[in-house]
């Protein structure tokens, strides 16, 4: 009874950093810089300590803060001997995360990292998990619904509901564009630009194998070509690259590829504003909550976006 006295502060650490390490051990990471805020607050402290109390959860995330604080103040990560900096309770403007966000955990985006997001793009291209009776028709609608996800950063439900009548070329500045008209969304309606150069061979690829429709949807499903794509079958595209290009994520779907999208123009500077109207938010405050997580140390964007014009 007298030990336990002395030591309960280190005791409650201690089980605090043991329940993260037997929950890291469970996310099959590559090494320990692949620990973010985002696996930190919204799969440990969200799913793994969701049955238990506030109080647990904030003892808990206190112990682990303690054990990053030590290793961000003693390791020597890049050549030059700065230490990587985790910023597990930081936001992008290495603000801390206050403790009421503990209740907000679901809200922190999933979304890919610059070096992520070049593989998943070079491996649209190499895949070649297609249907062998309609090996070109189902390749050319899924590389272009990835091209789209990635350059549009539109939903899975307004890519089920695009119709070829939504989609027109347009010039601005001596620049061609095929622009989306998305309306009818639980979203804002809006008028989403992406660069020829990005999307238009993708485009023109899929149209030559697609047949003409009664229905002028852009995309439906083979098997049934009265009927548009589901939602469901955009996730299952989405997985399937995702695994192609050995990406790894706590949760992958469409969103991931949303977050990237505004996350990734953020980091290109454009306008805050610019970027709410392309996403659809209702609210500013929704962009900010998007944001807020982005590592601005991080090189800028544009360098795995080299062959994206800001759109």
């Amino acid at each position: 009874k007298e030990i336990k006295k002395n030591l309960g502060t280190f005791y409650n650490i201690t089980i605090g950093i043991i329940k993260f390490y037997e929950f890291i051990e469970m996310m099959n990471l590559k090494d320990i810089t692949q620990i973010t805020n985002s696996i930190f607050y919204h799969d440990f402290i969200g799913k793994e300590l969701d049955k238990t109390t506030k109080g647990t959860r904030v003892g808990y995330k206190s112990a682990v803060k303690q054990l990053f604080d030590f290793i961000e103040l003693y390791n020597n990560y890049y050549e030059d001997g700065r230490p990587f900096l985790f910023r597990l309770t930081r936001d992008s403007e290495n603000k801390s995360i206050p403790s009421h966000h503990l209740k907000q955990y679901r809200k922190i985006p999933i979304f890919l990292t610059m070096e992520e997001l070049q593989k998943l793009n070079d491996g649209i291209m190499t895949c070649t998990n297609f249907l062998k009776s309609n090996y070109d028709f189902q390749r050319a609608k899924d590389v272009l619904i990835m091209k789209l996800l990635i350059y549009s950063g539109i939903t899975p439900s307004e890519l089920a509901e695009l119709k070829l009548s939504d989609i027109t070329e347009v010039e601005v500045k001596n620049k061609k564009y095929l622009q989306l008209d998305i309306k009818g969304s639980n979203l804002s309606d809006r008028k989403i630009p992406i660069s020829n150069k990005n999307i238009i061979r993708y485009y023109n690829s899929y149209l030559k194998v697609r047949e003409p429709q009664e229905h002028n949807y852009l995309f439906y499903d083979k098997a049934d070509t009265n009927r548009k794509i589901r939602t469901q079958y955009v996730l299952i595209v989405v997985k399937k690259f995702f695994e192609h290009a050995e990406i790894e994520k706590p949760k992958i779907t469409a969103e991931v590829i949303r977050n990237t999208f505004g996350i990734t123009l953020y980091n290109l500077e454009s306008p805050e504003l610019y970027i709410k109207e392309l996403m659809g938010y209702k609210t500013i405050q929704m962009l900010k909550e998007l944001i807020k997580y982005s590592d601005k140390d991080l090189p800028k964007a544009s360098e795995v976006f080299s062959y994206v014009d800001k759109i």
